[in-house]
């Protein structure tokens, strides 16, 4: 039996793949750079432009999140005394919301649009990548899951089929976990000892 039993539905402090991490900027960084856009203007492509991923669903795992941070930035205004200007934020940033809404649900759609198999699915959901917060340096990884995980996560995506029954079979199966650790004898033991 080669599962990990370590729970990726709840641990958002997934080692990164070591290529993935040398060569994908934070992900922070780039909502950053998006954010200066008009968000009606923003493409899959100026999220995952002039970087070199090793397929496509690490590549859609990345403009996910990215884009989940983003909204997520918008999502949140800032306090001030200035009533009609919090109104006016917070009407521009519903707006904001509902464009990057259509926008997840578009390239989830189009990730679709060809056979995918299990791996690519929990590729999507389950890649980490690096964020940093931009206060104080504080770094960390985070998932498509993880931002899903959150309150008032996206509609359209956490009641796809699809995503739910990707976390029903890790739930119930856990994720095969290809990197150095289900080597040798870490495996063998992970395989004979009884679940923590």
């Amino acid at each position: 039996m080669d599962i990990d039993e370590n729970t990726p539905l709840l641990s958002s402090d997934v080692p990164l793949n070591p290529r993935l991490e040398a060569q994908t900027p934070s992900v922070h960084a780039i909502s950053r750079r998006l954010d200066a856009l008009d968000v009606n203007q923003i493409r899959f492509e100026d999220v995952v432009n002039g970087f070199n991923f090793e397929n496509n669903p690490t590549e859609v795992s990345f403009a996910l999140a990215v884009l989940l941070h983003l909204r997520k930035k918008k999502k949140y205004i800032h306090p001030s005394d200035d009533l009609y200007g919090l109104w006016l934020a917070h009407e521009a940033n519903i707006r904001d919301v509902t464009t990057l809404d259509n926008l997840l649900a578009d390239i989830w759609t189009l990730f679709l649009a060809e056979y995918r198999s299990v791996r690519d699915i929990q590729t999507v959901l389950w890649t980490s990548f690096p964020v940093a917060d931009g206060e104080g340096g504080n770094f960390g990884t985070r998932r498509v899951i993880d931002f899903l995980a959150e309150p008032d996560s996206p509609e359209s995506l956490l009641s796809h089929p699809l995503i739910s029954a990707a976390i029903e079979q890790v739930w119930i199966n856990g994720a095969r976990n290809e990197g150095p650790r289900n080597s040798g004898l870490l495996t063998r033991y992970d395989a004979l000892s009884t679940p923590r």
